[in-house]
């Protein structure tokens, strides 16, 4: 996870707590209170409770458990494609068009190889094979990128 993504988690998260639990300056990071601050940044899934975590942030819906949660936004999953990629294979007009491209898939994605759209005339689904898969965002995105460059 990108450094600006961090910082925009973490003023999200002050602005909704509305306390202030780090002090940030260009050069420094600092806590304002007397907590010891352990930041674990992954994409895997993990049990918090197992693991001896106090507080997690997911980015996905908490199933059946004791554990209580809060809804702190909504996330959007997109499909994307570099402009070099399309240039070379075509744009899909339509989800099922997937099937014909290649797709790297999020591994962590709940859904698995079966995609969901919202559509005019309402959901859709669709089945992809992706050629690739990672469990993190950012190297989705990135071997997207080095995809093209090794033409």
């Amino acid at each position: 996870m990108s450094k600006a993504a961090v910082s925009r988690y973490v003023n999200e998260l002050e602005s909704r707590l509305t306390v202030r639990p780090l002090h940030r300056t260009t050069r420094r990071l600092s806590l304002t209170a007397n907590v010891e601050l352990n930041i674990e940044l992954s994409d895997r899934i993990v049990d918090i409770v197992e693991e001896g975590f106090d507080l997690a942030i997911r980015i996905a819906s908490l199933r059946t458990s004791t554990l209580v949660s809060r809804r702190l936004t909504n996330t959007r999953l997109m499909v994307c494609a570099s402009p070099e990629y399309v240039r070379a294979h075509g744009a899909p007009e339509t989800p099922e068009d997937l099937m014909h491209h290649k797709v790297i898939a999020y591994s962590n994605l709940a859904s698995g190889n079966e995609w969901y759209f919202q559509g005019p005339e309402g959901p859709v689904s669709t089945r992809v094979r992706p050629w690739m898969y990672a469990n993190n965002g950012d190297t989705c995105c990135a071997a997207g990128g080095q995809q093209d460059q090794d033409k």
